[in-house]
């Protein structure tokens, strides 16, 4: 009896060992993107930012903006290894800024009448990127490679007027990035809930220095959505300068905050949407002088089969 009675006890104990195991493991293998040859993607993008400058020679100065990009991916390849070949179009463009002035300036790539005056400063890029066809290599941890941006769209990014601050951003990858907005780089392991990963980048900025941004990544768990089961990730970023030498605008960051959340789909095996959420505050000096700059920055992704209108309405 006694014998039986340890062997029910630890059979218990085992059962609940396996359910608290089960309840902290986010999915049974590694989270992967899982493309198919024949799939077609809708790849949107929004970004809302308020810059705030403070010390301009023309006194305090607010800019805000809100820029919406939505895009198609058609896979046309997928090999051995997972890696998925993809094709993507922009279909549409909307931009609507509010100058110092007062001044607003709308534009829509749809809209049937032209773009005049103001408003039609950086339309020649935004049609070049309408008119493009762009193509890289997507990995199943979410890594670009091979990507073939036209000639014509790199140099239209060389002739707008935000030319001196992209830097090293104005190449075939950078450009990709800047579009996709936010690449979330998935775990190499089975994700279980608390475990975090780190994902650097550094670029270029000819007037600054090197700008160098982590992100860190954290499993928070699953959440179901439109009835599929979603791993909850959320990210943290921070930006750092790394001066050059007789660099001529010094660049100092008083203060940040970045946060965001992504949502995986762990049932296909794609992402759903993610946003973050970034603050900064920075100074610049050059000859004697200083102005303070802030950034307060939305960005949102949403990526969902083409036509399904239903899962776009359960995540927002």
């Amino acid at each position: 009896m006694r014998s039986t009675a340890k062997k029910n006890a630890l059979i218990v104990v085992a059962a609940a060992a396996a359910a608290i195991v089960a309840s902290h493991a986010v999915a049974q293998e590694p989270l992967r993107w899982k493309l198919n040859v024949g799939d077609k993607l809708e790849y949107d993008t929004s970004q809302n930012s308020i810059v705030t400058i403070k010390g301009a020679p023309v006194g305090d100065i607010s800019l805000t903006t809100r820029q919406q990009m939505d895009m198609t991916w058609d896979v046309t390849e997928v090999n051995e290894q997972g890696d998925a070949a993809i094709q993507q179009k922009v279909e549409r463009i909307r931009v609507s800024m509010k100058r110092p002035t007062g001044q607003s300036i709308d534009y829509d790539s749809n809209a049937k009448e032209g773009t005049a005056g103001a408003a039609a400063t950086g339309t020649a890029l935004f049609e070049a990127l309408k008119k493009a066809d762009f193509r890289f290599t997507l990995t199943p941890r979410g890594e670009l490679k091979d990507i073939k941006v036209p000639d014509e769209v790199v140099q239209a990014f060389k002739n707008s007027p935000q030319a001196a601050q992209l830097g090293d951003q104005i190449t075939p990858e950078g450009i990709q990035k800047m579009l996709m907005q936010d690449v979330i780089l998935l775990p190499e392991k089975v994700p279980t809930a608390g475990d975090t990963w780190t994902a650097k980048s550094e670029m270029s900025i000819p007037s600054v220095g090197n700008q160098i941004v982590d992100t860190t990544y954290k499993i928070e768990g699953t959440k179901d959505v439109a009835g599929k089961k979603h791993a909850v990730i959320s990210a943290e970023r921070k930006i750092g300068i790394a001066k050059a030498e007789n660099q001529l605008l010094q660049v100092e960051i008083k203060d940040q905050t970045a946060d965001g959340q992504a949502l995986f789909n762990t049932d296909e095996g794609r992402l759903s949407s993610m946003t973050l959420k970034q603050m900064v505050v920075m100074t610049a000096s050059a000859a004697g002088q200083s102005i303070e700059q802030s950034l307060d920055q939305t960005s949102e992704v949403t990526v969902k089969p083409a036509g399904d209108d239903a899962e776009t309405a359960e995540n927002n």
